[in-house]
């Protein structure tokens, strides 16, 4: 059985946490306007992410389908009543056939257990510092447009080209690995590293 499985990922999402078809990831989400989320990156390891449904990798890996829904079916870390109904529009025929499992299965008395957040720590050591990072990002990036654009090259630079802008905006923008990258670079920083950073790139 694949560990980046369907159910696994659907059941993840019950700790706030997202498996897509290479890793684990956390969902950091404070409820903006918008619904602007992020997400921290805790492991690619299976063996990690079978430990964290308190399951090993091993037994994942060997079981069977039938094999693998009882275990899911039977794990307190699995909601059970989540997969008992399939939406018309879901195409995965192996939501239908666990859910169709799960008619028959008579084991359904449990108390879900989530996944405990102070088992990313222990995988991750910069997992704290990322998250930090991401929740600084998604609370302050209102004030990256803000604090730099045009204008505010004009005021820093009065003689700067400002018909360069639509070639050396983007430059600096690029420069960052990414747009979360340039936009924490932005909020972190007061005007004169940001205009100063702002020159180094682009002249």
């Amino acid at each position: 059985m694949n560990v980046f499985n369907p159910i696994f990922s659907k059941n993840f999402r019950y700790s706030n946490l997202l498996l897509t078809d290479s890793a684990l990831y956390y969902r950091v989400d404070p409820k903006l306007p918008g619904g602007m989320w992020d997400r921290v990156f805790i492991t690619s390891d299976e063996k990690t992410i079978c430990g964290l449904l308190g399951f090993e990798l091993d037994e994942i890996l060997k079981a069977t389908k039938e094999e693998f829904f009882i275990m899911m079916a039977k794990s307190p870390m699995v909601i059970n009543k989540r997969f008992e109904t399939v939406r018309k529009n879901n195409k995965l025929e192996f939501y239908v056939e666990f859910s169709e499992f799960l008619k028959t299965f008579k084991e359904t008395n449990k108390e879900f257990t989530p996944v405990s957040m102070e088992n990313f720590f222990h995988i991750r050591d910069e997992f704290m510092d990322d998250m930090s990072e991401s929740m600084l990002w998604l609370t302050e990036r209102h004030v990256v447009n803000s604090k730099f654009n045009g204008k505010t090259i004009k005021g820093a630079f009065p003689d700067y080209d400002m018909t360069k802008l639509s070639d050396t905006i983007p430059k600096f923008k690029d420069s960052f690995s990414s747009k979360k990258e340039n936009e924490l670079f932005i909020i972190k920083n007061g005007p004169s590293e940001i205009h100063k950073k702002f020159l180094e790139v682009t002249n």
